[in-house]
């Protein structure tokens, strides 16, 4: 059964925001690359259209098969900016757990988004939105609401293991979650990371090849940097 009370300590909400301001700005990829390629949640959980961007700090939600009474609790109880990450059962793929009114509800909510790992259904009308949603696909099937589940505690997303005030990055690649105590970190490696790559364009504009660059040479003892 679900306890309604906010998981959402002041202190959390602190820490959690401002790790999420340290990783605003860098795309997905990047962020992946930057934390050690971890924390990247299953590949076949993707936007529902193109140019999504997705940064916040996370307010988890695990439900049953069917039900996503949860997931309406959770929408009700995230602070402003944040995004719901929900985990349904493995066979929980076959429902629509999120529509176009909840949509409208967490617009008016100021939610950040959502990742499910499940299907959504009213995708056209979705998409005319500008809240960010990346799931498993798109269902029509209905959902009943059973009062199942827990709000808070810490979930498996797509394979990555997620608590509350974690940070989700999302975008056309796909979504990873960095754990908020690794965000500060892993936002030094990914601007780093951003710098370096942009001195790679700038000699790729001059003539250079990334076999060059990299010096991965041409025969089979060539190493180089693995970055592509």
């Amino acid at each position: 059964m679900n306890d309604q009370r906010s998981p959402i300590t002041p202190l959390l909400m602190d820490a959690a925001n401002a790790a999420a301001r340290a990783l605003t700005g860098f795309g997905a990829a990047t962020v992946h690359e930057a934390a050690g390629r971890r924390g990247a949640v299953d590949h076949r959980i993707r936007p529902l259209r193109d140019g999504y961007r997705l940064c916040a700090p996370i307010l988890t939600v695990s439900t049953i098969a069917g039900s996503n009474l949860l997931i309406h609790q959770a929408l009700a109880q995230a602070p402003i900016g944040w995004a719901l990450a929900v985990s349904t059962s493995q066979a929980g793929e076959d429902f629509g757990y999120w529509g176009d009114l909840m949509t409208r509800a967490a617009e008016h909510a100021g939610l950040a988004g959502i990742v499910i790992d499940g299907c959504v259904r009213d995708a056209a009308a979705i998409r005319d939105t500008d809240l960010p949603v990346f799931s498993r696909g798109v269902c029509l099937r209905g959902t009943i609401k059973v009062p199942d589940g827990t709000i808070g505690a810490a979930i498996s997303l797509g394979g990555v293991a997620v608590r509350t005030g974690d940070v989700v990055v999302g975008d056309d690649d796909g979504v990873v979650v960095i754990p908020r105590d690794d965000a500060k970190e892993t936002a030094l490696h990914a601007l780093a990371r951003d710098r370096s790559e942009a001195e790679i364009m700038r000699k790729l504009d001059e003539g250079e090849t990334l076999v060059d660059i990299f010096g991965w040479g041409s025969g089979p003892e060539a190493i180089g940097d693995p970055r592509e």
